[in-house]
């Protein structure tokens, strides 16, 4: 964190005031019930459940953006099942020792933020009136990540609103929990996938995609996306190919290429050379070359017949 003065930090950590504020309407009965619903499908998919965790959240809560941010990494988090508002942050970044998510895993507890973006770096440029996160843990393991919701209003979220992300977080860390079991057990039987027709299974097909969307500027290698499957690289790519008709590069090539497509199309400011730096390609001729081949239209080409 960059050196602020003592006001500003009371001014952004406010966590005392979820005490302080008279609560909203929240049907925690209704909201348990949905929950304790989903957990039934969680041991069949994990994967799936995730996102349906997080869409109750943010229903429940009635805030404009909700997700997860898991410690995936050493040094940062990720932004996964990112819903509502900041929906085009997921598989963005944070870093681990410079967030509020990293003060969530180090206190191990809710914490609620009025405009961080003043203190952290990571947030410029989002408007953030109100920000409440509870850590993401098994029992009395250390946190690995973070459930949030966000509020384009202050003040909002009370302490039921804490209290609510509580009980979801119980459900979302049990989940990623099963989801880990899932993987292993799929890496330690013959390493073979759990689909019988020789293709990934459903919560493995979607993990992959969803990781290759994510990081489609980043270096990601194929070894890395077969980990997060438990699988080798090598089983991972048959599979792969078996269940979407692509190798992994070919079906992230066609992501990246929709990408600059869309940015080509929406972004006009934007140069060649920057739309393909974002999407992963290594300078404006390999874009040029690979949006060419798939397209049939250079870049160029494409936005002046737009």
């Amino acid at each position: 964190m960059n050196s602020k003065s003592t006001f500003l930090i009371k001014d952004v950590f406010i966590t005392e005031s979820l005490q302080q504020r008279a609560p909203k309407r929240i049907d925690h009965e209704r909201a348990r019930t949905a929950l304790v619903d989903l957990a039934s499908e969680m041991s069949r998919d994990p994967e799936a459940v995730l996102p349906r965790y997080v869409d109750i959240a943010l229903r429940e809560t009635g805030a404009s953006s909700a997700g997860l941010s898991l410690n995936e990494e050493p040094h940062c988090f990720r932004w996964r099942h990112t819903r509502g508002v900041l929906w085009e942050l997921e598989g963005g970044s944070t870093p681990r020792n410079d967030s509020p998510c990293g003060i969530v895993l180090d206190r191990n507890q809710p914490l609620l933020t009025r405009y961080p973006e003043r203190l952290y770096d990571c947030l410029a440029g989002i408007c953030i009136p109100e920000l409440l996160l509870v850590p993401l843990h098994i029992g009395s393991e250390k946190p690995f990540g973070t459930l949030w919701v966000l509020s384009d209003r202050e003040p909002y979220f009370d302490a039921g609103d804490a209290q609510l992300l509580q009980d979801c977080a119980v459900f979302v860390a049990a989940a990623l929990k099963a989801r880990q079991g899932l993987a292993r057990r799929g890496a330690n039987n013959n390493d073979s996938p759990l689909n019988p027709n020789g293709g990934l299974a459903k919560w493995q097909e979607r993990r992959a995609k969803e990781l290759i969307a994510a990081r489609l500027s980043d270096k990601l290698s194929v070894p890395e996306v077969a980990a997060a499957c438990g699988l080798s690289p090598s089983h991972f790519t048959r599979a792969f190919r078996k269940s979407t008709g692509l190798t992994p590069y070919q079906w992230l090539t066609e992501r990246r290429v929709e990408r600059a497509e869309a940015l080509l199309l929406r972004d006009v400011d934007l140069s060649l050379s920057d739309i393909a730096v974002s999407c992963g390609f290594a300078d404006q001729s390999h874009f040029t070359r690979v949006f060419k081949a798939v397209v049939g239209k250079s870049p160029g080409a494409l936005r002046r017949s737009a």
